[in-house]
């Protein structure tokens, strides 16, 4: 553009040398209405390029204020990007800690659950000793009572025996007492004529 711009005012100076070299000499009227037309289009040419100039110059300040903000638009992209990326950094870190704490705690869960399974187990196994244990004394226990029951009944029927002899003795002890009733009574009949002679 510059070197356009330059070549221009270069034909415009020697446009006008020319010009001044024709103006010393004799007038001519087809020289000059030639040199009036060049410069006339040299002038256009060179108002089309100034205008052109203007124009690219806003279309390329334009263009840059379009780069400005796209370069603020990837700023600020590349600023919310960081923030998203702190953020799910910060994110990743308090998940990897809870995942952490969770596994720690169920590892302390199922430890303490395997302890008391244990324990459970053991005292199932202790409780089942003491069942059978149990079972063998009640076994036992029942056999006494068995035998108990046994004695028992012959006990009762040894006191049942024993009552019927006693029965039949206090039933013998009472005709002894009438046959000794009686004897006496006959006895004092007998005396009682002896004592009147």
């Amino acid at each position: 553009m510059s070197q356009q711009l330059a070549l221009e005012k270069m034909e415009r100076t020697n446009a006008q040398a020319d010009l001044d070299a024709i103006k010393t000499q004799k007038p001519d009227t087809s020289e000059l209405d030639a040199v009036r037309a060049d410069l006339a289009a040299l002038s256009k040419s060179h108002k089309e390029a100034i205008d052109n100039s203007t124009k690219l110059e806003a279309e390329l300040a334009e263009k840059e204020k379009e780069i400005e903000e796209i370069k603020g638009d990837m700023l600020m992209a590349i600023k919310e990007l960081e923030t998203h990326k702190l953020e799910a950094d910060a994110k990743q870190k308090t998940q990897d800690a809870d995942y952490k704490d969770l596994m720690q705690n169920m590892t302390e869960l199922v430890e303490a659950e395997q302890k008391k399974t244990l324990e459970a187990s053991a005292r199932l196994d202790e409780l089942a000793a003491k069942a059978k244990e149990s079972d063998t004394n009640l076994s036992a226990m029942m056999k006494r009572i068995a035998d108990a029951d046994e004695a028992a009944e012959a006990l009762k029927i040894k006191i049942a025996a024993q009552d019927q002899a006693i029965d039949e003795l206090e039933a013998a002890l009472k005709v002894k007492e009438a046959e000794i009733a009686e004897a006496k009574v006959r006895e004092t009949h007998l005396l009682l004529p002896t004592a009147s002679c």
